[in-house]
Formats: C-alpha cells, structure tokens, sequence
C-alpha cells in the first residue's frame, strides 16, 4: 500500500481488508451504518464459536439456503493438532459428527452437497453415517485424494485420504440436469506450449510430438490427452469415437465415402452414433483440411488415410474446457507450504492445500452459492472461495 496512505489509493483498490479491531472501539458499527444492503455487500462470515450452537442459529437465517458444506473434521487419531478434542471413541465421536451433519443437511439447499474429508481411522464407520443421514440414494461418490506427498508410519506409503459426497436430494440434481463438473487443469499451459511452439515455426508434427510429451510428463488422465490433434491452425482437438454406445441396442446404419481413399468406411458393429443427417452435416461444419500424416478433416469429421477405419467426430479443446468430476483427485498437499508463504506456518496442523477445496466447490456449479465450513481450521475452505471468484468472476460467498 501507498505510503503515506492516501484517498486516491484506496479508491484505486475498493476490495482491501479492512480488520476493524485496528480501529477505534466503535469503528466497525459506524462503519456498518454507513452500508446500504449491509447483507448483500458481505462476502463472508466467520463465526467463533462452538458449531453445534452456530449451527443452531444459523437456521433461523439459512434454512435450505446453502449451496455447498465443506467441512475437514478432526480425525480422531489423537495427534492431529485440531483445536477441537481428539481422540474419541469411536461411539462419541460419530455422536459429535452426527449432531452436526443433522443440523447442516436442514441448511442445504435441496439440490446442495455436502463434502467431507476422512481417513482410514473413521472410513468405516463414516460412511454408514452419511448414508444413515442423508439417505443411501443421496451418496453419490467416496473421492480419493491422492496426496502425492506419502506418509510412512506404518512402513506402507500412505498417499491417500477420503473425501465422501452427499447431496440433500440426488433425484431432483438429476432432473434439473445437474452435475458434478471440474476444470481441465493447468490448460493455459497446454495452450501456452503450442502458441510457442508455433512461433519456434516447428511444424504441425513437430508440435504435436512435444505436445503429447508434455501431457506423458505432467501424467494427465484421459480427459485431457485424448486432445492431441492439432490442425492447420494450431488448434487442439481429439478425435471421438462414432460407433453407437449401446452394447444392447443398435444405432443407425447407413454408407460413408472416405474422401481420402474413396472407399467405403466400415460401419461399426451396432451401428452409428449420430443420425445420418447429424453425419452429413458435421461434415459441412467447418473447413476440410489435408493434415501431414495424410488424414482428412472434413468439417467436424476426421478421415483416416487408409482403408478399413472408421471416421472420428471432431471436437475441440476449447469446447470442453470442464469435465465430470474425477473419483481420484490428484492434488499435492501442500496447505502448510501455502501457510508459511502467507507469514503463518505453524499455526495450524495438516492444512488442506485450497487447490483441493477449490476442486470440490467448483464442482458443485453455482457461481453465486454459499458456501459452509463449520470446522474452519485454517480458513482453507474461505481462501479457496476467494481464489474462485476472482478466477471466474463468481460472487459465491461463505460461512
């Protein structure tokens, strides 16, 4: 900040932190006085104090009004460093659990979810819970966060944790067509490499060989490499199987001219995916390129140069940018790193990296929800909303 500080400064950055306690005693409620819609122009709330109460008084003002629970408990293994009592048995703790899953299910939005991390200590009998609390039909998925970072204490590597997902009404999410989604990561890198390559002046060849080394060396899932195709343009895109997905069913049949070779493509075993129409018009849906290896695109159809192989849909990576929601997340636990980065290592034991908490809030899909964290720890769960809004755009806000 500006030093001396000055008017013009803070007008020039209207989203600073203000930490009142700085001020005066009053200077928080005559601060307030002066905001119109005080309610709405709060981001945030952080309340101190015991959860099972805050929870109670929340509903007053939160009844199904929650987007999204993400909650890290104490791990009930008696070294964790939680600010809350460790170490339970097994029957209190799922008691303390259980009270505050009850209460946080009366606050989430029908179609909300709920998040919640775990390890082997509490999986068995976690699980149960949730189902016992939310309703079989609404677990929806046992996550597992690989931790990249092993842990040896039991001479096994243990690189793992759980995250279990609920969500208060699974049917109505389904029928309103709502999923759980997540970005493709890092692809501005992706991008970034082949807008270099191109400037290098490496050809089409040359760039989609260090393409998909990149890929093999950041050791990217399906979702991603599948997208190695590049076209005259410097464009990347994969190709996608047309053959009819059903195994019990059968899709269309009709003739296709590869235009390379003028033969006849074989036509899959139960048939097309699209409707012939579909077909012939994907095939008017952009430029026909001739690539280097001898392959054709012909608008959104890719030909093979050779005889005996069947065509592929073409589609692009910008156009897929989000995909479903992994059951094994990859994400480095590196919350204490990003503590100490932020002058407060050691505060706060094992805390959850936010690229992993960004993960899950994003996936719920609502840009301008709630957010709840009722064992806040670190704040993890409120730096991760942070960082979302100002990578989106999105006006979520939390508790």
């Amino acid at each position: 900040y500006s030093v001396p500080l000055t008017v013009e400064f803070l007008r020039a950055h209207p989203t600073l932190v203000v930490d009142t306690r700085n001020f005066y005693a009053n200077f928080g409620t005559r601060l307030a006085e002066f905001l119109e819609d005080l309610s709405e122009k709060i981001d945030a709330h952080l309340i101190h104090g015991d959860n099972f109460q805050a929870l109670s008084l929340m509903e007053a003002h939160h009844h199904r009004q929650i987007d999204c629970v993400c909650i890290d408990p104490p791990y009930n293994t008696g070294s964790d460093g939680f600010l809350y009592r460790d170490n339970y048995k097994d029957s209190s703790w799922l008691t303390q659990q259980n009270q505050t899953l009850q209460l946080s299910r009366r606050l989430l939005q029908d179609t909300g979810s709920l998040f919640t991390c775990c390890d082997e200590n509490e999986a068995h009998s976690y699980a149960p819970l949730l189902r016992d609390t939310f309703g079989q039909s609404n677990f929806v998925e046992t996550i597992i966060w690989n931790k990249r970072v092993p842990k040896n204490d039991k001479g096994v590597g243990n690189i793992h944790d759980f995250i279990f997902l609920v969500c208060n009404n699974f049917t109505q999410r389904r029928a309103l067509g709502y999923v759980y989604s997540m970005r493709k990561d890092e692809i501005e890198e992706i991008y970034t490499l082949v807008a270099q390559c191109k400037e290098k002046g490496l050809t089409l060849l040359e760039t989609q060989n260090e393409l998909k080394k990149f890929y093999r060396k950041q050791g990217y899932d399906r979702g991603i490499t599948l997208y190695c195709e590049l076209d005259p343009e410097f464009e990347i895109w994969g190709k996608i199987n047309m053959s009819w997905p059903n195994p019990k069913t059968e899709g269309p049949r009709y003739e296709v001219i590869n235009p390379v070779t003028g033969k006849p493509v074989p036509i899959p075993k139960n048939g097309w995916r699209w409707k012939e129409g579909t077909f012939r018009e994907a095939e008017k849906n952009g430029p026909t390129y001739l690539l280097p290896d001898g392959s054709m695109m012909k608008g959104r159809i890719w030909y093979a140069p050779e005889e005996g192989i069947q065509p592929s849909s073409v589609t692009y990576l910008r156009e897929v940018e989000t995909f479903l929601l992994r059951s094994i997340l990859s994400v480095k636990s590196d919350g204490s790193l990003v503590l100490e980065n932020l002058g407060l290592a050691g505060l706060v034991d094992y805390p959850k990296p936010p690229t992993l908490i960004e993960r899950l809030v994003y996936a719920t899909n609502n840009p301008n929800g709630i957010v709840l964290d009722y064992f806040s720890g670190s704040g993890t769960t409120g730096h991760a909303v942070i960082n979302l809004n100002r990578e989106d755009g999105g006006k979520r806000k939390f508790i």
